[in-house]
């Protein structure tokens, strides 16, 4: 049954529903726009044609049937082999359209995708004559796929907006009391993070350097200077116009990922005091175990137990105590106003008998970054070193090698240094021991949890 297309997507529009059940087959299948003909015939008999037949919608049921959507092109081919339907993509993008909620974010292969297309557009434009014949089909080209990108962008920016007030409302919910896991929280922040808005904000920061190749506004400038040397201000106007289109929502990406970076970072100190104090009790546990042989002697802990050699939070209690002992015993009626006193008293007392190492180093702090040279230097380092180089600790491997070849290191480099493996091996890095880790400079010392590659990436 040949049929108007506008005729067929108003069809379509009403039983969006059933359509956008096939949006959930696609997305969950890899983005692929094969779906079986039993699903769509399962839903045009269960969904569609009872539907139809209630609103007395004669016409529904017959524009809907598959043989009239392979007619019309909303279906553009049929295996009967493999018994799927090919969904046209013009009808995908716009059941997408529909539904941001349904829309698929775009990972930084997408991104990598959007940016080589661009590239390629720009330099197809730039190596013709400006007015010749094949000047005009490039940028006709060029337009066709910026018009694509703003569109992709666009609806990603969307979909991340909402993604990212889900993780507002479990946050919130975390800090309310309220049984959240933690864990399992600051997981979907790193995944969402690393997976999804950090290539999102790399994609449109005027700041990204790539080693040859060019980044969208590199690659957007080139072309508007191209034409300002050519005379044609008019067009490079217009370009500049299109280019600010798209980076017009990097503030709006920049606040996820820095909204993103606080909770990550807040949630990771709750996880690292969790996974802290699970390991000093698993240590502690194991220690009790050697002395359960159940004799009259050794069955006690010792202040020389592997487990105290590890863990320093008591040293100098019993010190302190032979110290202050006397201070401490007071009378009942006396207690609260000579517990007063004595607090008063410590707060009064200068603390000269730290350890040289305390006197000088602080923690890192997670504000603070090495300057743009800086950056360059650290990733032209890294990316000189094979794969395989961060399969034991990534944080003491990378110290070890900024060390040698950066003049005034420090643990500043270290995290930057830090930042380039992720972005280099994305998802790739896991937990190499629940052992907590320490790295010191001159100024700053860092305690971390170490982690290592799983496997070699091709980059």
């Amino acid at each position: 049954m040949r049929i108007r297309r506008d005729i067929a997507i108003q069809s379509i529009l009403k039983h969006q529903d059933s359509f956008l059940k096939i949006l959930d087959h696609i997305n969950n299948n890899s983005g692929v726009l094969d779906i079986p003909s039993s699903l769509y015939l399962k839903l045009y008999h269960k969904d569609i044609y009872l539907k139809a037949e209630s609103q007395n919608d004669i016409n529904a049921h017959q524009h809907l049937s598959v043989e009239s959507l392979i007619e019309n092109g909303i279906f553009v081919y049929h295996n009967r082999h493999t018994g799927n339907l090919t969904l046209d993509n013009t009808i995908f993008e716009l059941l997408r359209f529909i539904d941001v909620s349904r829309a698929r974010e775009l990972n930084r292969e997408d991104f990598e995708n959007l940016r080589g297309h661009i590239e390629q557009a720009v330099k197809n434009v730039m190596k013709y004559s400006f007015g010749s014949e094949q000047y005009n089909d490039s940028m006709m080209s060029f337009h066709s796929i910026m018009n694509e990108t703003l569109s992709k962008f666009r609806s990603n920016v969307e979909k991340l907006v909402k993604k990212v007030e889900d993780i507002s409302v479990k946050y919130k919910a975390f800090e309310s009391n309220e049984k959240v896991s933690f864990i399992e929280l600051y997981e979907k922040v790193q995944f969402l993070y690393r997976r999804y808005v950090l290539p999102c904000y790399d994609f449109i920061s005027p700041n990204l350097q790539l080693v040859s190749k060019q980044s969208f506004s590199e690659s957007l400038d080139a072309l508007i200077d191209f034409h300002h040397e050519q005379g044609s201000n008019a067009v490079a106007n217009q370009l500049g116009f299109n280019k600010t289109a798209v980076t017009s929502y990097f503030k709006d990406v920049a606040e996820l990922e820095n909204k993103l970076k606080q909770y990550s970072n807040r949630l990771e100190t709750d996880r690292n005091f969790f996974i802290s104090v699970e390991s000093a009790f698993t240590a502690l546990m194991n220690d009790i175990d050697e002395l359960r042989h159940g004799k009259k002697k050794g069955f006690m802990l010792s202040e020389n137990s592997p487990f105290f050699l590890n863990f320093k939070s008591l040293d100098g209690l019993s010190t302190h105590k032979m110290k202050f002992d006397s201070g401490l015993k007071w009378k009942k009626e006396k207690s609260i106003k000579g517990f007063k006193e004595y607090l008063k008293g410590l707060e009064d007392i200068e603390l000269t008998k730290r350890s040289s190492v305390s006197k000088k180093i602080q923690p890192l702090p997670i504000n603070i970054e090495p300057d743009e040279d800086r950056k360059k230097d650290i990733a032209e380092i890294i990316s000189e070193f094979e794969p395989s180089s961060f399969n034991l600790d990534i944080h003491q491997y990378l110290n070890n090698i900024l060390k040698v070849h950066l003049d005034d290191f420090s643990l500043v480099d270290v995290l930057f240094g830090l930042e380039c493996v992720y972005d280099l091996y994305e998802q790739e890095i896991v937990m190499n021991s629940y052992e907590i880790h320490r790295l010191s400079d001159d100024k700053y010392f860092l305690t971390y949890l170490p982690i290592k590659l799983q496997e070699t990436l091709n980059v």
